[in-house]
């Protein structure tokens, strides 16, 4: 057995571990270049409450700031959502899901 085909097979299984990691990478392997792309999932603790009794200047900016903050991170749109969720009073909950 060649030193690359063991090397190989230990890819494949840390792949398979890095999976269940919080950290998303992709590697590509291109001429013996290699290039790895590190997106960490980032708690969005930055990011206070959403309050609707704040002015609209005030919740428009929040809204840049977690639309900002998604993009970066390249969550999900589970993730997106779940995020959301958590961040609004039950309120804003209950008039969103009487939209169409």
């Amino acid at each position: 057995m060649e030193p690359s085909d063991n090397s190989s097979s230990s890819d494949s299984s840390d792949r398979d571990s890095d999976s269940s990691s919080p950290v998303n990478s992709a590697a590509t392997n291109t001429m013996c270049d290699t290039s790895v792309t590190f997106k960490p999932y980032m708690y969005p603790t930055g990011l206070e409450d959403f309050d609707e009794d704040a002015p609209l200047p005030v919740r428009k900016r929040w809204w840049e700031r977690f639309v900002h903050l998604t993009v970066q991170c390249g969550w999900s749109n589970m993730t997106k959502l779940y995020e959301f969720k958590l961040m609004v009073s039950p309120a804003v909950q209950n008039w969103r899901g009487q939209l169409p």
